[in-house]
């Protein structure tokens, strides 16, 4: 039993290097194939934000009541579908249909009293014509009975220098000279007359042609008067048609009612009040907010990124494969606005619009030993700085001594 004893131990002793070489052997292996690892392989590095949800590509439409009124109607079922200028709303409009009907009243008496008024207008000008050629004919038959009468007191005036000389001669008896001299003041005073009758014809003219060209501008300003009228009474009946267009509200997009408010006949909405909403018919697309620090030069269009949505477990269901599409520039609200899109997936949720999420986008991929050292670096640069020995803080309240 000794010597078995013995040897036992004697092989023991001789095994111990043995094991100690295998050891550190399968140490060193272990080390460095983990600093291969580090150094070489790559891991996704995902920016992630809980604030995603899924919309339809183009935006959805508020369906708001334009003008404040009561509601006489509603077809806004939620869910329902409805197509471009259906009318989902009307709001009371009986005052200014009631003033369109007057309007349109008074405009179909306008036309026949501008008609009426030009008509005249037309008859009056047409006279005025007449007129002056009865003026013109009138002065001409008066001047040609003027030459005719200059041409008698003429020849009467040379008889009576013949019957002077006659006289002279006494050859003609006084009763005869006064004769002539009759005569000839007869002539003068027919020729008189004559001129007369022309100045007195081509005033009387001129004032029928004043009076008629009076009436003619007055008719003129009437037709101007009852024009301006008739377009303010049009004006008038488009603005009041365009209230009543917006006292009925239609869709402006085909799509699915999404939101409905709680309105009912009879209600007082308004202006500007939300009655719902219209989500357009189209793909989808998710939309997402992430802090600008996050996003700004690390997120970029054409990265892959997969949604989790909220209430249906990722293990069970899946999540949604999407790829960047759009990146704001520009911050709001605090928030840096990204649109991506919806790859084809095998996932059995149905999608639809409005769906929260969680959304993860694959910014880069980095070695393990980098993001050991990046880990390490925000620990060092989070860590509070240490307090200079022999500096006593300066007391922050009680006043000083």
């Amino acid at each position: 039993m000794a010597a078995s004893f013995s040897r036992t131990l004697r092989s023991i002793r001789a095994d111990r290097p043995t094991r100690h070489v295998v050891a550190i052997g399968v140490a060193v292996l272990l080390l460095g194939g983990w600093s291969a690892w580090a150094a070489w392989a790559r891991i996704a590095v995902f920016e992630a934000t809980p604030t995603a949800r899924l919309e339809v590509e183009q935006a959805s439409h508020p369906v708001q009541a334009p003008v404040a009124g009561r509601v006489m109607s509603i077809a806004m079922p939620l869910g329902g579908e409805v197509r471009v200028g259906d009318v989902l709303c009307e709001l009371e409009g009986d005052a200014q249909r009631l003033e369109l009907g007057q309007s349109k009243a008074r405009l179909a008496a306008l036309e026949p009293e501008i008609a009426a008024a030009r008509k005249e207008l037309e008859a009056h000008a047409q006279a005025s014509v007449d007129d002056g050629q009865g003026v013109d004919a009138t002065v001409a038959e008066a001047r040609a009975k003027l030459d005719e009468a200059k041409v008698a007191e003429k020849l009467a005036g040379e008889q009576l220098a013949r019957a002077e000389r006659l006289k002279k001669e006494g050859l003609v008896s006084d009763a005869e000279l006064e004769r002539a001299r009759s005569e000839v003041a007869q002539k003068r005073a027919a020729s008189q007359a004559f001129q007369m009758a022309i100045g007195r014809t081509g005033a009387s003219g001129r004032a029928d042609l004043s009076d008629r060209r009076a009436r003619r501008e007055g008719l003129a300003r009437d037709i101007a008067v009852l024009e301006g009228e008739q377009l303010t009474t049009k004006a008038l009946m488009e603005r009041l048609e365009h209230q009543i267009a917006l006292r009925v509200v239609r869709a402006t997009v085909t799509g699915k009612l999404a939101e409905v408010a709680a309105v009912t006949v009879g209600s007082v909405v308004r202006e500007g009040d939300r009655l719902g909403a219209i989500v357009p018919d189209g793909g989808l697309r998710i939309i997402a907010e992430f802090p600008p620090p996050r996003a700004l030069g690390r997120i970029r269009a054409g990265q892959p990124a997969r949604m989790r949505l909220d209430g249906f477990p990722w293990a069970q269901h899946g999540t949604i494969p999407a790829k960047v599409s759009h990146l704001a520039s520009e911050v709001r609200e605090g928030r840096v606005r990204v649109e991506l899109e919806v790859l084809p997936s095998d996932t059995d949720v149905p999608l639809q619009h409005g769906l929260p999420g969680t959304l993860e986008v694959e910014v880069e991929r980095a070695s393990p030993l980098v993001l050991i050292l990046r880990a390490a670096g925000k620990m060092i640069e989070n860590a509070p700085a240490p307090e200079p020995k022999g500096f006593a803080p300066a007391p922050t309240t009680g006043a000083a001594l």
